[in-house]
């Protein structure tokens, strides 16, 4: 009862027009910004291209996308943070992950258009592997 009197509250002015134009436009821009951002974020790219990264493990986060999807961000010792693509998540790389200890070294493959990580070695163990993400990105 009390969720239909707030709601009745909001929505009791009606919006002029000057209101709907500016939510029109914004919502279009919006969309194309999304639309045509992700392509560009996620552009498949070659090995050549993509930019060799080496760094020290403070720690991570996971986050959860969809009910059987995880986001991975690492967070590393000078501050930077990269992304593991929710598409390229498995669950021993989760439980790979949990198992790193601060101060970890690892080398990194990262697109140059975002903070995914593409390719990801540990003590020699290739922990993602790059035509593999490239293919889940795709």
């Amino acid at each position: 009862m009390k969720r239909n009197k707030l709601l009745k509250k909001l929505f009791k002015k009606k919006m002029t027009l000057e209101q709907a134009i500016l939510f029109l436009i914004s919502g279009i821009i919006l969309g194309t910004v999304f639309t045509f951002g992700q392509q560009y974020w996620n552009a498949p790219i070659t090995r050549n291209e993509s930019i060799s990264v080496k760094a020290e493990y403070s720690y991570h986060n996971q986050r959860l996308v969809r009910p059987d999807s995880h986001a991975v961000s690492i967070h590393c010792s000078d501050g930077e943070i990269y992304r593991i693509d929710a598409h390229t998540v498995t669950n021993d790389i989760l439980d790979y992950l949990d198992t790193l200890e601060t101060g970890t070294k690892l080398n990194m493959l990262i697109h140059p258009n975002s903070d995914t990580i593409l390719s990801l070695e540990v003590n020699g163990e290739r922990i993602l592997d790059f035509d593999e993400v490239i293919d889940d990105l795709k």
